[in-house]
């Protein structure tokens, strides 16, 4: 884990419960670091029967959050900090929001199609200030 982190193993589980607490249409919370290792994840019950766990899978989600990141980081320049990026499937909606330099990490979060992202965003904002 990269030394920059100031978001602990044991806060980052904390925030992934209170993320999965927030809105019971979210079924996964995952926090990565800004370079797309894994620090923690949870998820409600029902998610190991529909995505399953096996590794490679976690290894293409990995990746595959980075290089959105990556692509939408470039754009800060002229932009601004990222702060949310939404993407919606047929089925599920999937968030990357970035908590900031402080924490230097990010929250991936998979939920139903009717989570309002705004809201989500706003509360994840205001409780990462607690687990700093």
């Amino acid at each position: 884990m990269q030394a920059t982190i100031s978001l602990e193993k044991i806060n980052a589980q904390r925030l992934c419960e209170h993320i999965l607490g927030l809105d019971s249409s979210i079924l996964f919370a995952s926090i990565i670091t800004t370079s797309g290792e894994e620090i923690t994840s949870a998820s409600k019950p029902s998610v190991p029967v529909m995505i399953g766990l096996a590794p490679d899978m976690r290894a293409t989600y990995t990746e595959g959050a980075n290089a959105i990141v990556e692509v939408f980081k470039k754009g800060e320049p002229l932009l601004g900090e990222l702060g949310c990026i939404v993407a919606s499937y047929k089925a599920l909606k999937v968030m990357i929001i970035n908590l900031g330099e402080k924490i230097n990490a990010l929250a991936i979060l998979v939920s139903t199609k009717d989570l309002d992202s705004e809201n989500v965003t706003y509360q994840i904002s205001r409780v990462t200030r607690n687990f700093v």
